[in-house]
């Protein structure tokens, strides 16, 4: 199941945007995935908001540079085809900005996709392979 982790430096989202948030951007990469976001998957759909300090940010162009935004998606090898990477990439540029109120962030927003090699993805003590994401996949459509 898909798994996001956002840097972001503390301020940019007012923690009351932060639930509002994590909810669009994780149905962005359900959409991407092509994946309903209803039923069962949302218990394993999971968004980690990490408030990092602003000091703790650098950029080599020094600290009168705003900082960016880091996001990290993790899904099952062979999930997103090159189209929609793309589109998550701009889906999720485009939330972060709109939770910020802040339309400089998108060139501000680095998002990182991973992939996690086939047998590498592991829950409720079993590891899993693209047969099984397939199979459960295949009931979450129905």
């Amino acid at each position: 199941m898909p798994i996001i982790d956002v840097d972001l430096p503390e301020g940019v989202i007012p923690a009351a945007r932060r639930g509002q948030l994590a909810n669009d951007l994780g149905r962005a990469l359900l959409a991407a995935e092509g994946l309903p976001a209803r039923g069962p998957i949302l218990a394993s759909m999971t968004v980690y908001l990490h408030a990092v300090p602003r000091e703790d940010i650098y950029t080599l162009a020094g600290t009168d540079t705003p900082p960016p935004v880091r996001v990290r998606l993790t899904t099952a090898a062979g999930s997103l085809d090159a189209d929609a990477q793309g589109q998550v990439v701009r889906d999720v540029t485009r939330i972060v900005a709109e939770a910020a109120e802040d339309p400089s962030l998108t060139g501000r927003t680095f998002v990182l996709h991973s992939e996690v090699a086939e047998g590498g993805w592991g829950a409720r003590g079993t590891a899993m392979g693209r047969a099984d994401f397939d199979r459960l996949n295949a009931l979450l459509r129905e």
